[in-house]
């Protein structure tokens, strides 16, 4: 019997992760495998690589660092939402 508070993650979101810090981003996808999310999970280091990335993938869930090497996530962001795909 199933648990009507219990939450099912679907199995087909993908998962976008824009994060500079290689150790931190492997934690996070481990978390984020034990949470349910089956899907691979694509990840960039930069803003240059995320941009590239978006441009030919849609996603439903993005998650961003703040601060990056060559910019700000909220940089990535705001592109995102003028793009209106993801």
């Amino acid at each position: 019997m199933s648990d009507e508070n219990e939450k099912v993650i679907p199995k087909d979101i993908n998962i976008f992760y824009l994060e500079d810090e290689p150790l931190f981003a492997e934690k996070m996808v481990r978390e984020m495998k034990s949470m349910g999310f089956t899907n691979d999970i694509m990840l960039a280091e930069n803003l240059k690589d995320a941009v590239k990335i978006l441009s030919y993938k849609k996603f439903d869930i993005i998650f961003s660092d703040w601060n990056l090497p060559d910019g700000k996530g909220i940089d990535l962001l705001k592109l995102i939402r003028d793009d209106g795909r993801h």
